[in-house]
């Protein structure tokens, strides 16, 4: 029995999950998903609270294996980065003398960039704090469950880092729809999943204007993100149609298999992009 513990603030890490725990239910491995709510949830806990609320989290009847899908925030409740760090340390310790085995994907990357002289000296003590806990903190208990990455160069920054149980995890996947060729009187260009900064939607508005008869739909649930979004795209021309994601991923892979291009252009480098990983099912 594998328990997969995962947030639901990220569209792309939840179904992702929900994806796993399929794939694993066709060669007969029992499992159960064990969500501990989204960022509104979960912004409002102290410390303690978060605590309590993931164990919680966990069945009374513990299985073998705890599979933990690292999702931005899902440790930091209320507090900062410091809190995330002590709470997810805290967390590993509990699960360690529960289960058989812990599990623990990344599906993003956690660095500690070089910061020049110039940078603000409380910005450059608030990284050294962070940077200190990481490694001191957080990676020795790494160092006691087996952790998954998607790709050979979150493996080597994680190795620098000091983590010896790190190993490469391929995404499993299939295709949901065939590719197809765009009709050129009409493309239609589409951001996947939610809308958040890093994802450079005013990039991908700005690629439409040399997309021609290109109209860009985006998520339609931030709506102070959407008017921001719609003002840049007034203003260069580019059209705008607004959808509401499915929460079922057939259904939200039917949506977006709609389209014809997907854009999805961050602002760093990822480990892994689920939407990326929807475009190329729907053969976009």
């Amino acid at each position: 029995m594998i328990d997969y513990l995962y947030g639901s603030k990220s569209i792309g890490v939840r179904n992702y999950t929900r994806e796993l725990n399929q794939h694993m239910s066709l060669i007969d491995v029992n499992t159960r998903l064990c969500g501990v709510g989204g960022w509104r949830v979960l912004q409002h806990l102290n410390q303690d609270e978060i605590q309590e609320h993931l164990i919680k989290c966990i069945p009374t009847n513990i299985s073998n294996v705890l599979h933990v899908q690292y999702d931005t925030l899902m440790f930091r409740g209320a507090g900062d980065q410091m809190d995330e760090m002590d709470n997810m340390c805290w967390f590993i310790e509990q699960m360690l003398s529960k289960y058989e085995r812990v599990f623990i994907t990344f599906h993003g990357r956690v660095e500690f960039a070089n910061v020049s002289w110039f940078t603000q000296p409380v910005d450059r003590m608030l990284l050294g704090m962070l940077s200190r806990a990481w490694h001191k903190q957080v990676i020795p208990m790494l160092n006691k469950c087996t952790v998954l990455v998607h790709s050979l160069p979150h493996v080597k920054l994680l190795e620098s880092q000091g983590c010896n149980t790190v190993q490469l995890f391929t995404h499993p996947t299939t295709r949901h729809s065939p590719s197809h060729e765009p009709n050129m009187s009409r493309v239609r260009v589409a951001v996947p999943g939610q809308l958040v900064n890093r994802k450079q939607v005013g990039q991908a508005i700005e690629t439409c204007t040399h997309i021609p008869n290109s109209v860009l739909t985006i998520d339609s649930t931030d709506l102070a993100l959407v008017e921001h979004y719609k003002s840049i795209a007034r203003s260069r021309g580019v059209p705008v149609e607004l959808i509401k994601w499915s929460m079922n991923t057939h259904e939200y892979l039917d949506q977006l298999s709609e389209h014809d291009v997907a854009l999805v252009m961050y602002d760093q480098d990822v480990a892994l992009s689920g939407s990326v990983i929807d475009a190329l099912r729907c053969g976009l």
